[in-house]
């Protein structure tokens, strides 16, 4: 469980890093052009989207970063699937240890 958990914090952490470097640094990877690069955000108020001339680390790094979010985007939804069973599981225990309590019954 501890396992899923952590895969859920970190997955969330990457998308959110994923999210802010979309919005500060300007988008996706679009181009390399004569050696200058260059990220494209779409949904920037002018025709066309913006184009952000970028450092070759700054591309790079913002190109595995989307390719990371989109990898281990399933592991985070298996995970919650995994995490709400062990919570579905523990709720009924309680409540069969509850409901075996009113009755007078003795679990060990």
């Amino acid at each position: 469980m501890w396992c899923s958990f952590l895969v859920l914090v970190l997955g969330i952490a990457n998308f959110t890093s994923f999210l802010c470097v979309w919005e500060i640094v300007g988008g996706n990877p679009h181009e390399v052009r004569e050696g200058r690069y260059f990220l494209w955000k779409p949904d920037a108020p002018l025709p066309g989207g913006r184009i952000t001339e970028v450092s070759r680390f700054t591309y790079l790094w913002v190109l595995w970063q989307r390719r990371a979010v989109f990898v281990t985007l399933p592991f985070e939804f298996l995970a919650a699937y995994f995490l709400l069973r062990e919570q579905d599981r523990r709720r009924k225990e309680r409540s069969d240890a509850s409901r075996a309590n009113d009755l007078g019954v003795h679990r060990e």
